[in-house]
């Protein structure tokens, strides 16, 4: 099972996904109106590994943006991860790995044509 943790400009409600569930239809109805505070997702991703229970409790983050944004409370949010024990990982739509780098670290990379990525993945991804 994962969490999606959707966002923008804002954050938005989070999404449980089982193991074998389809990708689901609220995350699709989801219309991003542009702007992105990453930042306010890895507050929101790590508040929901610090109340969580079970196997959510060690879970790490992926992040996937397409977007770019400012790198508020880095500190506290690298320290808030190291004490929880997550990995902020990221994968970079369109864009160098290195604009997710301020929150990822070099757990990064960049993807300009899901078909780089791998035919499996690609699939993953998109739901094929």
């Amino acid at each position: 099972d994962f969490i999606l943790q959707p966002f923008d400009d804002k954050v938005f409600p989070p999404i449980v996904v089982g193991k074998d569930d389809p990708v689901p239809p609220e995350l699709l109805d989801i219309q991003a109106h542009g702007g992105t505070d990453i930042s306010a997702a890895v507050h929101a991703s790590l508040a929901l590994i610090r109340g969580a229970s079970g196997v959510f409790s060690k879970a790490d983050v992926i992040l996937i943006s397409d977007g770019a944004s400012s790198a508020n409370d880095l500190d506290y949010l690298r320290e808030s991860a190291t004490k929880l024990g997550v990995t902020v990982f990221g994968v970079a739509i369109g864009k160098p790995g290195k604009s997710l780098a301020p929150w990822c670290g070099e757990h990064v990379v960049g993807v300009t044509d899901l078909n780089s990525v791998g035919e499996e993945l690609a699939g993953a991804v998109v739901g094929v």
